[in-house]
């Protein structure tokens, strides 16, 4: 489930950060020699998947593609044109055409901020998320994620927020750890913890389903 760095190669991701952090998805890099900030996003949450998953805004599907084990991403029809390679086509509504109990791990890689309906999506997960399931969500901080999003548009450096067309006005750029861990727990998850990465830039929350709940 991810594979380590060698020492030369996080000395090279370190040496050209600033690079990799203006274009986070440019796939080009690894024809460089660099990891592009996204793929560090799927090794570091791979690390926390365990059974049966669910990718929620899966785009081009590469977590559960590179998941060893059962894996099932989902997304929006039309919403990333033709960079969307999911497993199941949604409806643009909370509800998941799935049963309750269904799946270990259910991930939102960078997608949350991008879905208006958060509180009633993270229920949606609660309910096919099995006993002792996890929610694992990777998320900028409000002010990185803004200005992030403004400049990588400035930029055209993000095909994802391309293929969507720009930001809308139910996005926003990034949540704070408290606005995620409000979710979380209004939701019915417990012990949720946070962690950071990509030196300190980015964000991961794992949580669980609270069995009192």
């Amino acid at each position: 489930m991810g594979t380590k760095k060698s020492n030369w190669q996080s000395f090279k991701d370190t040496l050209f950060f600033p690079i990799r952090a203006l274009y986070p998805n440019n796939e080009r890099f690894q024809f460089m020699g660099f990891t592009p900030l996204s793929n560090e996003r799927f090794q570091v949450t791979l690390k926390m998947c365990r059974g049966k998953l669910l990718d929620m805004g899966c785009a081009n599907n590469q977590l559960a593609s590179q998941y060893q084990g059962f894996g099932v991403g989902v997304d929006i029809p039309g919403y990333l044109n033709d960079r969307a390679k999911p497993d199941v086509w949604i409806a643009p509504k909370p509800q998941l055409p799935f049963v309750d109990s269904a799946f270990d791990s259910v991930a939102f890689i960078a997608s949350l901020n991008h879905i208006p309906d958060r509180q009633q999506t993270l229920l949606e997960a609660y309910r096919v998320l099995s006993d002792h399931g996890r929610v694992i969500i990777t998320m900028l901080d409000p002010f990185w994620g803004e200005f992030g999003h403004k400049l990588w548009a400035l930029l055209g450096s993000d095909p994802d927020q391309q293929g969507r067309g720009g930001m809308r006005s139910e996005e926003v750029g990034g949540l704070s750890k408290q606005t995620i861990f409000n979710l979380l727990r209004q939701s019915g998850f417990s012990n949720a913890r946070h962690f950071r990465f990509s030196f300190g830039f980015n964000n991961i929350y794992v949580a669980e389903k609270n069995l009192s709940g």
